[in-house]
């Protein structure tokens, strides 16, 4: 399967998923009223601090793993099954502990179901790493887009009869229950005896990754809380709307081009510098597109904010237009990670995030007397320095030679900013002639829009990270026809 196809099916998935969660919570709302959500909140809330260590790893290292064998995926297995065990375990041990500190009736019921959700999640950690090993992302894409269809009809069929909690709930663990059926039963995995090595290789990349995951979770929150203590809860409210509006779109482009080249770099470990060549093509790729999205937003910023959201959000305009241009190089720089998945060295990932946490947290500290322009600016500068410490030392890690990447962000950055004069033009000329906020927020969008697909159709046409595909690997050939590793 084409790079190109995959990206497309993965993203249609993720598409067509957010929109009906969207259109369910939506209805959701009106129909339930606050406080059954509230309710869900407060106990999801709590286990949200569990779910963000993800699945240690279990599906990465499946992608990455250069000789999967039945005892590596018996290894893979009694890991995530044993995380989802202990959590459930935990969880209703803790059950009257949490009863007695949120004090309210029936947050019970939500507790133990986000510990089941979080739980199977993690019991289709394996067929899922295996689905992406094979580059099945069509069978990715439907079991996304198909569990989220089937948890909205039955959370709105629900809510006809009962205007209470159990919507939500049923709606919250329909999806992982379907992807973690729909996989095993399409995927069937073929599961031996852990040996020994097989448990410690596979203890030794979880490891890392925890680790890593612990220090990012305080680097993505440490701005919000500090915000709120020295600012109030009026500027976190500005400041956290700015990160997140941003942090979606890059999130979402970033992250598919990481998961469709993943498994086709893996297979490269042999050649390093064939890895780091794949790796720049695709940062160069990931700018391109990011590049116009970010430049767009931070020109159109004042038409943007005060249209869509109103007048309440125009003290977020200032940072919003300050991580609206760190964007540029944030998008492409989310990859860097694969310098140390793909040579399974999670421990250094989790030392180069030992090394970057004091320094962003110490930029949020070092901006705060400015208040949250002063934090943006000045967590835009740390990043700013460790970008070039990141990729000279992933690149050390990988064992291969830093130019690849470098020139792939400078071209990608560099080629990015000229395809956006058109749309830089429309915000431009529109204020220029006075066609007034909504007209200009109309045309910045369309000429951005049209700017965008007309480079997807050109890179299609280029072939998309032409350099890491190895579709043509008789191995993959194997497990896609199979299903199975």
């Amino acid at each position: 399967m084409s790079v190109f196809r995959s990206l497309f099916l993965l993203g249609l998935g993720r598409l067509g998923s957010t929109l009906i969660s969207l259109a369910t919570v939506t209805y959701l709302l009106r129909r339930l009223g606050p406080e059954p959500f509230g309710l869900f909140a407060m106990a999801s809330g709590l286990m949200a601090l569990v779910s963000l260590l993800g699945d240690a790893g279990v599906q990465d290292s499946i992608v990455a793993e250069p000789e999967l064998d039945e005892s590596r995926i018996g290894a893979a297995l009694a890991a995530s099954l044993g995380m989802a065990l202990v959590l459930v375990t935990v969880s209703l041990l803790t059950l009257p502990l949490v009863a007695w500190f949120l004090e309210k009736p029936g947050v019970e019921l939500p507790w133990i179901a986000a510990a089941v959700t979080v739980a199977l999640h993690l019991s289709a950690s394996v067929p899922s790493g295996l689905a992406k090993r094979a580059e099945r992302f069509g069978l990715i894409s439907r079991v996304r887009f198909g569990g989220t269809a089937l948890a909205s009809l039955g959370a709105i069929g629900l809510a006809q009869v009962r205007v209470d909690i159990w919507p939500i709930l049923i709606w919250q663990v329909t999806v992982p229950a379907v992807a973690c059926l729909t996989l095993w039963l399409a995927m069937r995995p073929r599961i031996g005896r852990p040996t020994r090595q097989a448990a410690i290789d596979q203890w030794r990349f979880s490891k890392g990754i925890i680790n890593f995951q612990l220090l990012n979770v305080f680097n993505r929150n440490a701005d919000d809380v500090l915000v709120g203590k020295f600012w109030g809860e009026r500027s976190a409210g500005h400041y956290a709307f700015c990160y997140r509006i941003l942090t979606l779109p890059l999130g979402l482009i970033s992250d598919l081009f990481s998961t469709v080249c993943f498994p086709r770099l893996s297979r490269l470990q042999d050649d390093r510098e064939a890895v780091a060549i794949g790796l720049g093509d695709t940062m160069s790729q990931v700018g391109l597109l990011t590049t116009p999205l970010c430049l767009g937003l931070a020109l159109a910023a004042p038409e943007l904010i005060g249209v869509v959201f109103g007048p309440a959000w125009e003290p977020a305009l200032a940072p919003f237009r300050v991580l609206a241009l760190l964007g540029v190089l944030a998008g492409p720089s989310r990859l860097l990670g694969l310098c140390f998945l793909v040579p399974r060295e999670t421990q250094a990932f989790a030392r180069y995030a030992l090394f970057a946490t004091p320094v962003i947290v110490g930029s949020f500290c070092v901006g705060l007397p400015w208040g949250i322009t002063g934090v943006a600016v000045a967590y835009s500068a740390a990043l700013l320095i460790l970008f070039p410490i990141n990729v000279i030392y992933g690149c050390k890690v990988l064992r291969a030679s830093p130019r690849p990447l470098f020139l792939g962000v400078l071209r990608g950055i560099s080629g990015g900013a000229l395809i956006s004069l058109p749309l830089l033009a429309a915000c431009s000329g529109a204020r220029a002639f006075g066609l007034g906020p909504k007209w200009a927020l109309g045309l910045t969008i369309g000429v951005g829009a049209l700017t965008e697909v007309l480079l997807l159709v050109r890179l299609r046409r280029r072939g998309l990270v032409s350099s890491a595909d190895v579709s043509d690997d008789p191995e993959l050939k194997g497990e896609q026809a199979s299903g199975q590793a």
